[in-house]
């Protein structure tokens, strides 16, 4: 079996830059989690739900800010 090519890395190992915000920042915009909906049926959004992202969908689900 061949490997696919991978690109090349943009920073050596270790001197990455730091994030600049943090995961929560990016998943506190509505038209995302809208998007998502719109674009999965419903079996493919529990099973979303059974992910190790469904801490991300609870906190939406909530209203937690």
């Amino acid at each position: 079996m061949d490997l696919p090519a991978l690109p090349q890395r943009m920073y050596t190992l270790g001197e990455e830059p730091p994030a600049l915000k943090s995961i929560s920042y990016h998943t506190d915009d509505l038209k995302l989690f809208t998007a998502l909906r719109r674009a999965l049926n419903a079996d493919e959004y529990e099973e979303l739900k059974e992910s190790k992202l469904v801490v991300f969908i609870k906190f939406k689900e909530l209203n937690f800010g």
